[in-house]
């Protein structure tokens, strides 16, 4: 029997977020409920170096919001290679990494599914804008095709 593909895995990416996990999670979540019932998807947690703050996290909520998320712990010590190892465990058709101490907004999981559907050429998916704080304050336009 042929195993069903998920439409799109989501790769989170962890070290010292500690308790921020849960905020990156909860936008996750959000944005996947978003995508149409008979789209399936993953999540995959990757933690590379963690804490003692985030392993704790780890393990407080293991039966909670991580339940159904397949999280790996390395010691890479490279974000780099904490994504290539993470892509490798995915089965989506299609990825969308994110960092532990990101939100994503609530939409964007489908419209990116919606476009690259869409597309009849290999396309990539990325966001409109960034808004970055606790530091740099910033909003970053990207411009692209």
């Amino acid at each position: 029997m042929k195993k069903e593909l998920n439409i799109i895995s989501v790769i989170i990416t962890a070290h010292s977020e500690g308790i921020l996990i849960h905020r990156t999670l909860r936008s996750v979540r959000r944005a996947l409920a978003k995508l149409p019932m008979e789209q399936k998807f993953e999540i995959i947690l990757h933690v590379d170096n963690p804490t003692p703050a985030t392993q704790d996290y780890l393990e407080e909520h293991s039966r909670g919001i991580l339940r159904d998320i397949r999280v790996f712990t390395n010691k890479f010590g490279d974000l780099g290679a904490s994504r290539n190892f993470a892509i490798q465990q995915a089965t989506g058709k299609y990825i969308s990494t994110i960092d532990a101490d990101d939100i994503m907004t609530g939409d964007w999981l489908r419209l990116a599914v919606e476009t690259l559907e869409s597309s009849e050429s290999p396309t990539i998916a990325h966001s409109e804008f960034t808004i970055e704080f606790e530091g740099e304050n910033s909003f970053v336009v990207k411009h692209g095709e």
